[in-house]
């Protein structure tokens, strides 16, 4: 049993596991983007990603048309306070 664990321990001190390196981040036609694990929310890329800049503007007609569902249904109101 020793031997069979000196055995392994003498491979991985002879064959390092070594990391992939890391490809160049992605060409990306933004003033800012930030690419992000889902799962642990760890930054595994970005360029600009704290420079505030103003709302692109699919994202301003995504928000007026789920809003507008959101009103239909009933599920909000006019009134409903909004922080942002």
């Amino acid at each position: 049993m020793t031997r069979t664990v000196t055995f392994f321990i003498a491979l991985l001190w002879l064959f390092p596991a070594h990391a992939a390196p890391l490809p160049p981040p992605p060409d990306v036609a933004a003033s800012a983007w930030i690419l992000m694990d889902a799962d642990t929310g760890r930054v595994l890329t970005e360029q600009a990603a704290d420079e505030a800049l103003p709302p692109a503007s699919l994202t301003k007609l995504m928000t007026s048309y789920v809003l507008s569902s959101e009103l239909a249904m009933g599920r909000v109101s006019n009134e409903d306070m909004v922080n942002v």
